[in-house]
């Protein structure tokens, strides 16, 4: 586990805060009759803002009293790893091309094809863990957005329409 700085800390605190007062306006939404059965406009939001609350509670217990310890670098003093900064432009370029091509090819072709192309960006080679990696992702967001929160996702045209019908 990596030690946090007290900014970081500082910055849980406020995502607690913040997730707090967003679920306690959530309570006041009013849920339609008869959608009790699908996470309707109040369990959703409430949901995932506990598991924010909860998650950042996590990481605070952990990290709380954690002293930074001394890693060995094999870096010279002072010489730190800069960002790649065309990474970052590439899988922001992924993102952009993922969200037009759902429509054209649907969110259950789109979204494996996604994730393996982010993972082969940041440098994962490993052949079994980008179909691992992108079914396991592509099921959990199906199950979650289509299933739970009854989302319509985009289904694509021709071909890709006939095989996303087939799963909803």
């Amino acid at each position: 586990m990596i030690h946090m700085s007290k900014g970081e800390k500082i910055f849980l605190f406020i995502i607690i805060i913040f997730a707090a007062l967003m679920y306690w306006h959530a309570t006041t939404l009013v849920t339609p009759m008869g959608a009790d059965y699908i996470m309707g406009p109040t369990k959703w939001p409430k949901t995932m803002l506990l598991g924010a609350i909860f998650l950042c509670l996590i990481v605070l217990v952990m990290n709380w009293k954690k002293k930074p310890k001394e890693e060995p670098t094999s870096k010279k003093e002072g010489e730190e790893e800069k960002p790649n900064r065309l990474r970052a432009a590439l899988v922001l370029a992924l993102c952009f091309v993922y969200t037009f091509a759902m429509n054209s090819i649907g969110f259950l072709v789109a979204t494996p094809l996604f994730m393996a192309a982010v993972l082969y960006v940041s440098q994962y080679r490993k052949i079994r863990g980008f179909f691992v990696i992108s079914i396991v992702v592509t099921i959990i967001f199906h199950l979650v957005f289509v299933w739970l929160a009854a989302v319509q996702m985009p289904r694509g045209h021709w071909i890709f329409r006939d095989f996303s019908l087939l799963f909803y």
